[in-house]
């Protein structure tokens, strides 16, 4: 049971995600991409795919595997921010996203939300505002927690 309320809040979350896209990527002011499932399918056939950071290196293949969609905008138009960022809240909100990272850094707010359980996350959505503009990246699929947080990790020393 737990599984299908899971995969029930995945494909809402998605399907959120979709209709903040379909409202914007058509707007001049608006930077659009969407990857479908079947990219990630072709770019997971790929037999490693490692990001290095220190010591550490990360095998990003498994997570681009586990993943169904990807939507990310970018937009520097005042008016249109601020209705992307209130529609991107809502989403947020409704599906009791947790706060699994926030990153300030001269002006810029980044805020990465998940939802899902300890083992796996269904929907990720990154954020980063700023004085110039919103930036708004969505992830769905059934990706591993760990793998997902480590990959987080790493690339928030960069920051």
């Amino acid at each position: 049971m737990t599984a299908v309320l899971l995969l029930f809040a995945a494909y809402a979350a998605a399907q959120d995600s979709k209709s903040i896209y379909k409202k914007y990527s058509d707007m001049d002011e608006v930077n659009a991409v969407y990857i479908s499932s079947s990219m990630f399918n072709l770019i997971g056939k790929l037999p490693s795919i490692n990001i290095s950071e220190s010591t550490d290196e990360i095998n990003m293949a498994p997570l681009v595997k586990s993943l169904n969609s990807m939507f990310v905008m970018d937009c520097n138009d005042e008016r249109v921010c601020a209705d992307m960022k209130k529609d991107v809240d809502k989403i947020i909100d409704k599906h009791k996203m947790e706060l699994l990272m926030e990153a300030k850094k001269q002006g810029e707010t980044v805020r990465v939300y998940i939802t899902g359980n300890e083992k796996t996350v269904t929907a990720f959505i990154l954020t980063a505002s700023s004085r110039d503009g919103f930036t708004f990246i969505s992830l769905d699929g059934n990706m591993n927690r760990k793998e997902l947080e480590k990959a987080i990790a790493s690339a928030a020393e960069s920051l």
